[in-house]
């Protein structure tokens, strides 16, 4: 067995339903069945999953399933979906996210040829939408992660981290191989970390390991999601996420600019919702984008960029740039 796509889930019947009808279909028109399967782990859901998966899995040899008997919270589910796992590598999957016609083949292909070097990989993705029942791509929010010339290019984990910045944490992504990632795991992330999966998989990972990122998008992650507010999400979590980072090993130049361009980006989506105007917001990202400040500096500066007017907000980036002036001059 090379993949095991591994959904972790919890009372999304409707969103789980239309997923696994892809990763059926693709299963079945590929004939791959003997080298990949799924796995799902449901946390007690209250909707119609628990039915579901079960007639699927009695249905499909290749679909296999487990319902905790009380809700253990999402990074327990992670672990629990990870043991069940037969593949050699392990593909996290959110249940609420699409995959793209043709990319589960993709992907097999790509982990075949690399099953003894590569140690994980990160695929990038576009975003849709879903409109009175039809999935449309929102083709201005262009992709997850800024596309490369290459479609995959080798990276180390520091290198995943500044080129894909806060978005390396959306789990959809993230394709690690089974013995590195088992061999990690435990409790401490329950009820303390944003984004379980993702720090599950870097401490697996040492800077000498090496990662596929794949440029091309192969998965659609469905934007303006009701159940996750992306602003909240990252503001409490990316912080604190990437100083653990710093514990595990990480350098800390990838940290200071994960931590830098993820506030500004933030900050920017910030200021378009809250903004007044087109021309208001377009001046506090001009203000945002001319100033390569501090990192410590910036997450209370872009906090308050889509609160304050643009002239004070001008008025306090001038006083920041002053002040690191001076001490520039001192160093």
């Amino acid at each position: 067995m090379i993949l095991s796509v591994c959904i972790p889930t919890y009372n999304r019947f409707d969103c789980l339903s239309e997923l696994l009808d892809l990763l059926i279909n693709e299963i079945i028109k590929y004939n791959i069945s003997d080298i990949c399967e799924i796995c799902i782990s449901d946390n007690c859901s209250e909707d119609k999953t628990n039915e579901y998966i079960h007639y699927l899995s009695s249905k499909y040899p290749f679909i296999r399933v487990k319902r905790n008997e009380v809700n253990l919270g999402f990074a327990i589910n992670i672990l629990n979906v990870a043991t069940m796992a037969k593949g050699d590598f392990i593909w996290f999957f959110s249940d609420d996210d699409l995959i793209i016609e043709g990319s589960l083949k993709k992907v097999i292909d790509l982990l075949s040829k690399e099953l003894e070097k590569v140690c994980a990989v990160y695929v990038n993705w576009i975003y849709f939408t879903n409109c009175n029942g039809t999935n449309s791509v929102i083709e201005n929010m262009g992709t997850g992660f800024r596309q490369n010339d290459i479609n995959i290019c080798e990276v180390n984990r520091n290198e995943l981290l500044e080129m894909t910045n806060h978005k390396c944490t959306f789990m959809s992504s993230n394709i690690v191989k089974k013995e590195i990632f088992i061999k990690n795991l435990s409790n401490d992330l329950v009820g303390r970390s944003t984004f379980p999966h993702f720090e599950y998989m870097m401490r697996s990972l040492t800077n000498n390991d090496r990662i596929l990122l794949v440029s091309e998008p192969l998965i659609m992650a469905r934007a303006f999601n009701q159940y996750y507010d992306v602003n909240n999400t990252i503001w409490s979590g990316i912080s604190k996420m990437l100083q653990e980072f710093r514990l595990a090993g990480f350098s800390g130049s990838a940290i200071k600019k994960a931590k830098r361009h993820t506030a500004k980006e933030i900050a920017i989506s910030a200021i378009l919702a809250k903004s007044k105007s087109l021309m208001e917001a377009k001046s506090k990202i001009l203000i945002l984008e001319a100033f390569y400040y501090d990192c410590k500096v910036e997450l209370y500066l872009c906090k308050l960029a889509y609160i304050l007017p643009v002239k004070i907000l001008n008025n306090i980036v001038y006083l920041c740039k002053k002040i690191k002036k001076f001490f520039n001059a001192f160093m």
